[in-house]
């Protein structure tokens, strides 16, 4: 596939379990496990799509994301991934415009097909900017 995915979560065990289901499905992963590292990969331009959590350490994801669609006016694609399931942070989250948001818990099988979909139309989009 040749993607590559940032990861960023400050929670280990949600790293490892969601990046191992990346790897197997054939994608590179990058981690971050704080707001400001994912800020500084991100800043790098070298990954394909971004799955941040919400409450990190240092800067949060929807700072990152707000970041990322007003001022380096990126489309990047963008999942939020996260424990808060509350509507109120759903719709804080599509209005920032994330490309989708994803409650903990999910499965893996659900949370890599939901990323090959934002891929997949990550793809023609840039098909069709050619």
């Amino acid at each position: 596939m040749g993607y590559r995915i940032l990861l960023a979560d400050d929670e280990e065990e949600v790293r490892r379990y969601f990046g191992q289901a990346l790897k197997v499905a054939g994608f590179s992963v990058v981690f971050a496990s704080n707001g400001d590292d994912a800020w500084d990969i991100l800043k790098s331009g070298k990954v394909d799509l971004a799955v941040l959590d919400i409450n990190m350490p240092g800067k949060d994801g929807f700072s990152i994301l707000r970041w990322l669609r007003q001022e380096a006016k990126s489309r990047l694609p963008v999942v939020i991934l996260s424990g808060f399931g509350e509507l109120d942070r759903i719709k804080q989250g599509y209005n920032l415009e994330t490309n989708h948001y994803i409650t903990k818990p999910c499965s893996r099988s659900e949370f890599v097909k939901s990323i090959k979909a934002i891929l997949s139309v990550k793809t023609l989009s840039d098909k069709n900017e050619d």
